[in-house]
């Protein structure tokens, strides 16, 4: 087996920063107990440092922004990831408080190797805006504690078992006790001993260190290097999409408002992705601190799946809506999805992956068309069965024109349709004219229908009038 192991070192405090509608330019930092826990970049130049107090921390910037962590938000964001991460393998396991784990070792080949999953994966991150550390073993521990302590192992795009097991036990020998899960009271009694790191401790003899620390650390540390079996439940993506942002200040005006949208969009691609999945309906909810909240529903011509698409549909729609005086929550949902397989506007590559394309012009006309102007603004028109001609048609949703092509429904169309004799449309109600007038030129043609609601009993032509104009007339059947 081998293991990617994901440590996402701030992500207690990410999962506040993501709450701002826009990001803070503020050094920031996550409390525990009045300790600080995860300092970013910023704090860090301002000289604070990991368990120092909160007072401590303020009293060297007026700056600063502090939170309380979160455990209940950090294990729903680990879930979460899990679900976005599951487009690259069935097995995705969360590791709280700030890891997830993912055994590849069957996906390798359809990704194209180690190294382009890695990138993958970091890109994706990336683009949700957690920073990554990664580690690469053949136990899922050994995996965490490499990417804890973000040491690189230099693995081939496509190793085998004994390639990944001395690679990774050569990679552990230097790492640092602090980085794995043995406990702070343990760690320190090691400490005291003169052993700071795995590879002292795993030269011991193992029957020793049970005796001396009991048989806890000594099943850990059979885990960690694959003596002792280490099996991980697997998380499963829900199946319908549904994230929300709590903002930590209220939105006043929409062009902040896509700040958290945008966020919960690229959530939305991934997904879909990981299910293979284009949305075709979706609904964003803006709840204001008090008072009644706003439904928005967006819905697409054809199905998609990529975040920048959805919000610039989505951005339409807002335009035209009145939001609350006050937004602190927007909730995205997916109400409507369907294989991507099943659109035919999508390409796919050897493995069935949906490939990038140019942007289909006439589905994104028709949706910026109804984002912008409402559902009711743009109609197609479908053919009914059913000979009286003021009851052979409907308006209809527009659809895919690429979609309705490929999978045309069988509809009754009369053959002078066809023929190019039947009008573009017609007068509602009809014009009596005085038949001098006309010179016929195709007819009659006798429909004779509706004997359940309407009966009529008419002879059609084809008549051009004085002026050359061509006209459908009808003489009806007096009964």
């Amino acid at each position: 087996m081998l293991w990617i192991g994901i440590h996402l070192p701030e992500l207690g405090l990410e999962i506040f920063k993501q709450r701002f509608p826009e990001t803070p330019n503020k050094p920031a930092v996550l409390a525990f107990n009045n300790q600080i826990s995860i300092i970013d970049q910023r704090a860090h130049e301002h000289g604070i440092q990991v368990g120092s107090s909160l007072a401590t921390a303020h009293s060297l910037t007026a700056n600063l922004i502090h939170f309380n962590r979160d455990e209940d938000a950090e294990k729903q964001r680990l879930k979460q990831l899990a679900g976005i991460v599951y487009r690259y393998t069935p097995m995705v396991s969360i590791s709280p408080p700030d890891g997830l784990l993912l055994e590849v070792m069957g996906s390798l080949k359809l990704f194209g190797g180690l190294n382009k999953l890695h990138k993958r994966l970091f890109h994706l991150f990336q683009q949700l805006d957690h920073r990554t550390q990664f580690g690469f073993a053949h136990t899922p521990l050994a995996a965490l504690v490499l990417a804890k302590s973000n040491t690189k192992t230099d693995l081939p795009d496509h190793p085998n078992k004994l390639v990944i097991q001395n690679i990774v036990e050569r990679s552990l020998r230097n790492v640092s006790l602090v980085h794995t899960e043995i406990g702070p009271a343990i760690i320190e009694r090691l400490a005291n001993m003169g052993l700071f790191n795995l590879g002292v401790l795993l030269s011991l003899p193992s029957h020793e260190i049970g005796k001396r620390f009991g048989t806890d650390l000594l099943t850990y540390l059979d885990k960690l290097t694959g003596k002792t079996a280490d099996p991980r439940q697997s998380e499963k993506p829900d199946e319908r999409f549904q994230s929300s942002l709590h903002l930590l200040q209220p939105v006043l005006d929409k062009e902040t408002l896509l700040f958290p949208m945008q966020r919960l969009t690229r959530e939305l691609q991934g997904w879909l992705r990981a299910r293979q999945l284009g949305v075709t309906r979706l609904q964003w909810e803006f709840q204001p601190l008090s008072g009644k909240s706003l439904t928005l529903p967006v819905n697409f011509a054809a199905s998609r799946s990529n975040a920048k698409s959805i919000l610039g549909i989505s951005r339409l729609a807002l335009e035209i809506t009145a939001l609350p005086t006050e937004v602190l929550t927007v909730v995205l949902r997916s109400t409507m999805t369907e294989s991507l397989s099943n659109n035919p506007t999508t390409r796919y590559d050897l493995f069935r992956n949906p490939t990038s394309q140019a942007t289909s012009t006439p589905i994104d006309l028709i949706d910026k068309i109804r984002a912008r102007l409402g559902r009711q603004a743009l109609q197609a028109i479908r053919a009914i069965e059913d000979h009286r001609p003021e009851h052979a048609w409907s308006p209809n949703p527009p659809a895919d024109p690429l979609r309705t092509s490929r999978f045309p429904k069988t509809t009754f169309v009369p053959s002078l349709i066809t023929q190019g004799r039947r009008p573009l449309w017609l007068l509602e109600p009809p014009e009596p004219v005085n038949a001098s007038h006309f010179a016929f030129l195709v007819g009659p043609e006798r429909i004779e229908a509706g004997w359940w609601e309407q009966d009529i009993a008419r002879d059609y032509f084809v008549g051009r009038n004085r002026s050359g104009a061509y006209c459908w007339l009808f003489v009806e059947e007096k009964g």
